[in-house]
């Protein structure tokens, strides 16, 4: 199935590369969470796309979702935005 719910893109914007970019996503209302690697390598300035079908998971509005890289300091927080009406 393709088309299932939003679609989360990651830009590397660096000038070196981004490795076991991971993303975690948590709903607090249904006590679920997932921790996924979704790139081994991310290249310089190339994007992917995160959705069903990469992590197996719908993303709802309001759940908290965290970006991450191994070696890379920090991290990047946010949160799945209402629908634009």
């Amino acid at each position: 199935m393709v088309g299932l719910g939003k679609v989360m893109i990651i830009t590397n914007t660096s000038d070196k590369p981004l490795y076991e970019v991971t993303v975690k996503v948590n709903n607090h209302k249904l006590h679920e969470e997932v921790n996924r690697i979704v790139a081994v390598t991310l290249e310089p300035n190339r994007s992917i796309d995160v959705g069903w079908m990469e992590i197996n998971w719908m993303f709802q509005p309001g759940e908290n979702f965290r970006i991450s890289a191994r070696g890379y300091p920090g991290s990047f927080i946010g949160t799945v935005p209402e629908p634009k009406r």
